[in-house]
C-alpha cells in the first residue's frame, strides 16, 4: 500500500471514532442495541458493554507507526524510521489525549490485536503505568513495543529506555514511564478467536517507574470503540481492572474475578 493510500484509509478510521461517555452510559445507552452485532465485550467491575474493534487495511505495526531514530529501529519494536515525532506513536496521534491512556482492539489483516497507547504527542505532559497482563495467548506476540530501543553502539538495550517488559508466560508485565511531547505503549498481535484477556492497572504514583525519571499525572483512562455505525470513547476507572473478552455479556465470563497481581 502506498503513503497517499495508508494516509485516506487512517483518516478514514480515525473519524469513525468520536464520542465519549463513561462506561455506565454506554452500557445503558447502547448495550442493548449492539450486544447481539457485537463479539467481544469490556467488563469493569459489575458494568459490561459491547464493544468493536477499530478496523483497517494496514497491519497493527503501520497503524501505530511508532517513530524512532532509523539506528534504532528492530524488529522487537516494530517501529519505522523517521525524523519526526520520534519515541513516540505518530498514527494514533488524532486519538491521543492530553493526560490520558487509552485502548482498544485492531482488526487489520493480520488478525485482532489489543491495543495501548498512553499520552499525547501534541502536549509536553508527561507519566508512568504499570499494567498486568492474564490471558494473551501463547501463540500471539507484542509486536509494537513503545519503548523499548537499542544503543546502536553496543546493540544492548540504551540506557535511557527506562520502559520495563517482562511478557513471557501467561501473565504478563510492562512498567512504561514517557516524557513530554512522548508516548508509550505497545500492540498484541493474536488474540485469536477465543480469549478473555485481564488488565490489571496502576497508574501514577503507583506505577513502579513513577517519579523516577517523569513526574506527570494521567487522568483518564479510556478503552476506544469503533465500526462504521458505532464509535464510543469509553471512560474507565483508573484503580479498578478491566477484562477485554470474546462472547456477549450474558455469558458471565469471569467478572473481573480473575487474580492478575502477580509481576509476571
Amino acid at each position: 500500500m502506498d503513503g497517499n493510500s495508508q494516509s485516506t484509509t487512517r483518516r478514514s478510521l480515525l473519524a469513525a471514532v468520536g464520542a465519549g461517555f463513561t462506561f455506565g452510559s454506554v452500557a445503558t445507552r447502547g448495550a442493548a442495541a449492539t450486544r447481539d452485532d457485537s463479539q467481544y465485550v469490556l467488563v469493569q467491575g459489575e458494568e459490561c458493554v459491547p464493544v468493536r474493534p477499530l478496523r483497517g487495511q494496514m497491519t497493527v505495526e503501520t497503524f501505530y507507526e511508532y517513530h524512532l531514530p532509523a539506528e534504532r529501529v528492530m524488529d522487537a519494536n516494530g517501529a519505522v524510521a523517521s525524523e519526526s515525532t520520534d519515541y513516540a506513536s505518530a498514527g494514533t496521534r488524532d486519538l491521543q489525549r492530553a493526560q490520558t491512556s487509552i485502548a482498544f482492539l485492531y482488526r487489520g489483516p493480520k488478525g485482532t490485536s489489543l491495543v495501548v497507547v498512553h499520552g499525547s504527542v501534541q502536549t509536553s505532559d508527561s507519566g508512568a503505568v504499570t499494567f498486568r497482563f492474564t490471558g494473551l495467548p501463547d501463540d500471539g506476540q507484542w509486536v509494537v513495543k513503545d519503548d523499548l530501543y537499542p544503543n546502536p553502539e553496543t546493540g544492548e538495550i540504551a540506557a535511557t529506555n527506562y520502559d520495563q517488559w517482562n511478557v513471557e508466560g501467561d501473565r504478563q508485565r510492562v512498567d512504561w514511564t514517557w516524557g513530554s511531547g512522548g508516548t508509550d505503549g505497545g500492540a498484541f498481535r493474536g488474540l485469536g478467536d477465543d480469549f478473555a484477556v485481564t488488565i490489571d492497572p496502576a497508574f501514577n504514583d503507583e506505577a513502579a517507574l513513577y517519579g523516577d525519571h517523569y513526574e506527570g499525572t494521567v487522568t483518564d483512562w479510556q478503552f476506544l470503540s469503533g465500526s462504521a455505525s458505532v464509535s464510543d470513547r469509553i471512560s474507565l476507572d483508573l484503580g479498578e481492572r478491566i477484562e477485554i473478552r470474546t462472547g456477549s455479556c450474558d455469558d458471565g465470563g469471569s467478572d473481573g474475578d480473575s487474580d492478575s497481581g502477580s509481576d509476571g
